[in-house]
């Protein structure tokens, strides 16, 4: 790769990154339309960039619109996100799916994000309880 299109490469990655983080200084000071609309901005302008879909989809759920955060914590995953990314995306979108009352797909990406944070006991517990109430 070269130079120049490196160099364009990490100076994208720091206008998103630092987008959402004005984002959630935003939401910090109230600014709740204001966020949702940015977001939804970042998306048009970086439509194949997983962060920016997850942490989308994360505001989404953290104002209460989970149904609209779904289809976004989805298009993420689809994307590819990794490491420790991809396993917070993974129990956001179960927890997610649990308060839209679909709990199967919720136990599932639970399940799945055991696979790769197995040690994990808070994870372990919460996959095996919500297994429980939904009888999978």
């Amino acid at each position: 790769m070269s130079i120049a299109r490196e160099m364009e490469r990490s100076w994208s990655r720091m206008s998103w990154q630092a987008e959402i983080e004005r984002g959630y200084e935003l939401y910090r000071q109230g600014e709740h339309r204001e966020v949702l609309k940015r977001f939804a901005r970042l998306r048009l302008e970086y439509p194949d960039v997983a962060q920016v879909w997850n942490e989308s989809a994360g505001m989404h759920d953290r104002m209460g619109f989970e149904e609209d955060a779904a289809p976004l914590y989805e298009r993420a995953l689809a994307l590819g996100l990794e490491g420790e990314e991809l396993v917070d995306c993974l129990i956001c979108l179960g927890s997610t799916y649990r308060n839209l009352g679909r709990g199967g797909d919720a136990v599932r990406l639970l399940g799945q994000a055991l696979l790769h944070e197995s040690k994990d006991a808070k994870l372990q517990g919460y996959h095996r309880a919500l297994g429980v109430y939904f009888g999978n």
